[in-house]
């Protein structure tokens, strides 16, 4: 049953219209469903591992490294609209994104590609 639960929940996570990252502690990108890497502009497999600060546009750093490092994030989820840099080096407006901190389900590792 939780093996089912978990192949359900990443069903679910990678077709949803939303962008959805997962993130490690240190902000790194472990997971990514296909709007996020739609959104970014950037082959899923190029963006893990790399920290998501990399996308988003200077005057928004400070306040979601605040946001990501902070006690907002100790729930699990920060939601933040922000403008986002793409793989080719177009702005995003005003994007909102769910950042998640990155888990294992089940006991099983999730790859995110």
């Amino acid at each position: 049953a939780a093996e089912q639960a978990c192949d359900h929940f990443a069903s679910l996570f990678e077709f949803a219209p939303s962008a959805y990252f997962e993130l490690t502690g240190q902000g790194a990108i472990a997971g990514v469903n296909r709007a996020g890497a739609e959104l970014l502009g950037t082959d899923r497999k190029e963006l893990l591992g790399v920290p998501f600060l990399r996308f988003v546009a200077s005057e928004d750093v400070d306040v979601l490294k605040r946001k990501l490092f902070g006690t907002e994030i100790s729930q699990g989820k920060v939601s933040f609209a922000m403008n986002l840099l793409r793989g080719d080096a177009c702005q995003v407006k005003r994007t909102a994104a769910d950042l998640y901190h990155w888990k294992r389900c089940a006991g099983r590792e999730k790859s995110g590609v």
